[in-house]
């Protein structure tokens, strides 16, 4: 039997060295929610063939492009909920082929420019979740992509 799912929550992870699922070549879901990440290799989730979720919810991510995008392609839920993100610059490889949830809930997220959000017009039938973020603006145009839903739940000021 080999192993699809491992939860790895509050377990004290600092740090994810190279190639660290590297022998878990069926892995589809992987959970650090809890961890104070301070380190990701380029290659921490590389091995699995088809790692479908991603969730660093509460980890103290502050920006995306923190996150090694080696071997997400085939990525279709990526949560990062409860992080200190403040701003949707995505990285140019962000995976988005596949990709149909994207969690951003109770991050510190003020302003989505059409710029930022550019990357995610690729993707069609995606949920995109923002609750509990104070927004201030978003810029007009920034939502042309066809999402499944969008949710401003919490957002009183937007």
């Amino acid at each position: 039997m080999m192993l699809v799912s491992i939860a790895l929550s509050r377990c004290q992870i600092n740090w994810v060295y190279e190639d660290a699922f590297h022998n878990n070549r069926r892995l589809q879901t992987i959970v650090l929610t809890g961890n104070l990440l301070m380190f990701l290799s380029d290659t921490a989730f590389a091995g699995p063939q088809s790692l479908r979720e991603l969730v660093l919810t509460q980890t103290g991510i502050s920006t995306i492009s923190f996150i090694p995008m080696t071997n997400l392609d085939m990525l279709d839920t990526l949560i990062l909920g409860s992080n200190h993100i403040s701003s949707l610059q995505f990285p140019p490889n962000f995976p988005t082929k596949n990709l149909k949830h994207l969690d951003f809930q109770m991050n510190h997220i003020r302003v989505i420019t059409a710029e930022d959000v550019s990357i995610l017009q690729k993707t069609s039938n995606m949920t995109l979740i923002f609750k509990g973020n104070d927004i201030l603006h978003i810029e007009p145009g920034a939502f042309q992509s066809y999402f499944y839903s969008l949710d401003f739940g919490g957002c009183a000021d937007i």
